[in-house]
């Protein structure tokens, strides 16, 4: 089905597999790591992907709800 697609489309057909073609692309995305923080408005410990030196205001999922609703 793949080949019916890269010929269908004349694209050149891949060397490498498709698992080694995602392997590739996930490599290159940033690496998902998760920082203590704390809440912006209540100081609650939190867990969060944006560093502490980061300016991204972060809320706790209490304070978050507040916020929106």
């Amino acid at each position: 089905m793949e080949v019916k697609f890269y010929k269908k489309f004349q694209l050149p057909i891949p060397k490498k597999c498709p698992d080694c073609r995602h392997l590739d692309r996930m490599a290159l995305r940033n690496p998902r790591e998760l920082f203590e923080r704390s809440c912006k408005k209540c100081n609650a410990g939190l867990k969060s992907t944006y560093m502490a030196d980061r300016p991204e205001m972060v809320y706790c999922e209490k304070c978050y709800e507040e916020a929106i609703y």
